[in-house]
């Protein structure tokens, strides 16, 4: 058994960077904590309609939603 800084100091030699704190990392955007929480807690069901959702929301974001809609929606008159 080695002690957190000696562990994270053999790990760094072979270019992996183990964060010792996880939940703690301030880089992490809030959007990746709930993708997170999201395939850690929840069933398998949850994690699918989650990751549509998600894609739809990315989809809705990059303007394609607009894009699609007005070229394959109804036409104007």
């Amino acid at each position: 058994m080695c002690y957190p800084e000696d562990c994270g100091k053999s790990a760094s030699k072979f270019g992996v960077r183990i964060p010792l704190r996880p939940y703690q990392d301030r880089n992490r955007t809030e959007l990746d904590r709930i993708i997170l929480f999201a395939f850690l807690f929840l069933p398998r069901c949850f994690q699918v309609l989650f990751f549509l959702i998600f894609l739809l929301s990315c989809f809705i974001m990059t303007g394609l939603f607009d894009f699609f809609l007005v070229h394959c929606g109804s036409k104007p008159h």
